[in-house]
């Protein structure tokens, strides 16, 4: 399917439709359900995905992506005007792009100028290098690849045969890619295999802490269906710490978002039913439960002391904040 990009003399009018909607209009009112929120990284903006139940590139109504103000929450541009079901939003390291990932594949727009500057091969998981430069890129059929940023051009191709996830390190020069029940640890320079890290359950969901050789893993268990967040140190590729979510929420439950505070001292987790819980990723002790349902992702501030959230679809805010988490960010 192809994208229609509005003429930037029409911006004006639709920002102005935007935001009336955002102030006037619940998310139950709306055809619209936000499924993704991200901070960027400068601390200034939202970006809020949607899936929409209803599909119409030319009305406003149904843009599946929205960059707020995080002060105001008013419109700073609207998101391209495209088809429905935004899968991923990611932002670049310098809060200048994002690259959004639906049924059409990949596109990393440019908030400042409102244009596409890329348009490139998709994947269900995109990954922002830190440097800015690359996108790691997984994709169903299990393959996990580099697009050079400036030209959409694949860079390297990595094995995998069953793709569950993707994490950078914080130099940029190692990438670990989740393959069902491992995690192979790659040199992105030479493409060697640095290590191998056994998880012992399911792979949902992978992040690697900004400033440090840790990683969070999300797994399952197939016998009894248990969740649990292991906490790996990629130098020795062994786990330091699992943290059980046995008590916390029913096997036929799933946590719908983890994030991991900026410093990686604290891991917020998603259960739609039961709220947020927040744990010590050292001790693996629970920090605090934020008792208020309906939470479905969240996003720490860059500075680790607020959690953005948007709710579940039967909730009657867009966009919500957890404050005073300071503490337990740190």
């Amino acid at each position: 399917m192809g994208i229609k990009i509005i003429q930037k003399s029409l911006w004006p009018v639709i920002a102005l439709l935007a935001l009336v909607w955002v102030n006037r209009l619940s998310a139950q009112e709306t055809d619209q359900i936000a499924k993704q929120i991200a901070w960027s990284p400068d601390g200034t903006m939202l970006a809020v995905g949607f899936d929409s139940n209803e599909c119409d590139i030319q009305n406003p109504h149904s843009e599946n992506l929205l960059i707020l103000d995080a002060t105001t929450l008013e419109v700073v541009t609207p998101g391209p005007v495209k088809s429905c079901h935004a899968g991923l939003v990611e932002w670049s390291p310098d809060s200048t792009r994002f690259v959004i990932v639906g049924i059409e594949g990949l596109r990393v727009w440019n908030v400042e100028n409102q244009e596409f500057d890329l348009t490139a091969i998709g994947g269900h998981i995109i990954k922002w290098s830190p440097d800015g430069s690359m996108l790691a890129v997984g994709g169903m059929s299990g393959t996990a690849l580099t697009v050079d940023v400036s030209t959409g051009d694949v860079l390297t191709r990595f094995p995998s045969s069953v793709f569950f996830g993707l994490a950078w390190s914080p130099n940029g020069e190692q990438l670990a890619i989740a393959d069902s029940v491992v995690i192979n640890v790659f040199d992105v320079n030479t493409l060697e295999e640095i290590g191998t890290i056994d998880i012992p359950g399911i792979i949902e969901q992978i992040e690697w802490e900004k400033n440090g050789s840790r990683l969070a893993v999300y797994r399952v268990s197939p016998s009894d269906m248990q969740r649990a967040i292991d906490i790996v140190d990629v130098d020795t590729m062994q786990t330091d710490l699992s943290i059980s979510l046995v008590g916390y929420l029913q096997p036929i439950e799933g946590i719908t978002d983890i994030s991991l505070s900026p410093t990686g001292n604290q891991i917020a987790v998603v259960i739609p039913a039961f709220g947020v819980l927040i744990f010590d990723t050292t001790t693996g002790e629970l920090v605090t439960h934020i008792d208020q349902e309906g939470i479905f992702a969240i996003d720490w501030s860059p500075d680790g002391s607020r959690l953005a959230y948007v709710p579940s679809e039967d909730d009657d805010e867009l966009v919500g904040f957890l404050d005073d988490l300071g503490e337990a960010a740190r």
